[in-house]
Parts: C-alpha cells; structure tokens; sequence
C-alpha cells in the first residue's frame, strides 16, 4: 500500500489535464491594405481554417488555408482594384505564456504561396464600374506572415483574435498596377494586416 500511495505522489503528471496534439482553427474577420495595395484597394472580408500539431508545451506546427477580398466598394476615387488573395502556408505558433494558463499568448510565423489576382475597374460619375484596359495580376506569389494570437481556454474551445502582417512577394507583377495609380512602385510586394476572430477546438 505505501509503494503504491508513494508512486502515485511521485507522478507530476497525474493531475495535469492531457493536452491534445491536434486542433482545428476557423476564423473570420477582415484585411486591410498597406502601402502601394491601399491606394487601389480597400478593407475587405477574409476567411480562414487552420490546423495545429502539438510538438511541445511551447511549440506548434500549423498549416492554414486562407482566403481574403481587398475590395473597391466604397472608394472614392476614380480607379481601383479588388485584390484576391488565397494563400497555403506552413508555420510554427510559439506559446508566451505558461501551458497551465488559461490565457493563451502565441507568436507565429509562416511561408507559403499566394494566388493572387485583381480586377481593375473605372468609375465614371452617375455610370458605375466598368472595366477599363490594363493588365490584370494573376500570378502564385511566394509570402511571409507573421503576428501575435491572444485567447482563453473555455474547456475544449479557445476563443482568440489574432492579427498579422502578410507579405505576398508579386515582384514586377506590382507594376501592372501603375495604370490604375501612377504612384505605385515598379516592383514589390502587396502587404496586408488580417485582424481575424476564430475558435480554436480540440481533436
């Protein structure tokens, strides 16, 4: 009876809740333009899922699937753009604070590729939108991601808000955008800030 009252006070782990290894992201929410991708486009809605493998206490692997609309509705100007931007990408998610918090901090960071189109439109007073000639972007981009996720462990879900800057590496496709806003760089990248709310589940 000791031998046994003294393994089970020797285990640490015997009262700590197990932790899943795999967990499902789905979140919503909205990008906003940077830079020379503001001057042709606006905030737009964006969609996304994620999968998290468990390594660690401290690291996760995650993969996402994200799909956001930088849209011209609303602008007024003379010239825009919708901007689609659909992006596969790998990562690592850092956890910051102690795994035995309910509060959850994490860093991540990703690459991947980009699909990445436009559709440029002219709007004339009292007419609409109509199509006018200049070259369209429909090219796979490679990009970099990086941002900070907060949420609270509520039993098997975890709400959070994460936000992030993307980097999609389009290079001299940037340029093709001069005909809608002369002030665009040659060559570069479309940068984007997602600020996204999701629910985080265990598998």
């Amino acid at each position: 009876m000791g031998v046994l009252l003294l393994g089970t006070s020797a285990s640490p782990g015997g009262a700590q809740e197990p932790v899943a290894d795999l967990s499902l992201d789905l979140l919503g929410g909205v990008t906003v333009p940077v830079g020379d991708a503001a001057k042709v486009a606006g905030t737009g809605p964006l969609l996304a899922i994620g999968l998290n493998h468990r390594i660690n206490e401290r690291f996760s692997l995650t993969t996402e699937f994200h799909h956001s609309e930088l849209t011209r509705s609303g602008r007024r100007i003379v010239e825009a753009t919708d901007i689609q931007l659909s992006r596969a990408s790998l990562g690592v998610e850092l956890r910051l604070l102690s795994p035995g918090s309910r509060w959850q901090v994490g860093s991540r960071i990703g690459a991947g590729l980009t699909r990445v189109g436009t559709n440029p439109t002219r709007s004339l007073p009292g007419t609409g939108f109509n199509v006018f000639n200049i070259t369209k972007i429909n090219t796979d981009a490679f990009s970099l991601t990086g941002g900070i996720q907060v949420g609270r462990r509520l039993g098997g879900l975890t709400p959070f808000l994460r936000t992030q800057l993307e980097l999609h590496f389009v290079g001299s496709n940037l340029g093709v955008l001069r005909g809608v806003d002369q002030s665009i760089s040659e060559s570069g990248p479309i940068i984007g800030v997602p600020v996204q709310f999701g629910l985080r589940f265990r598998l």
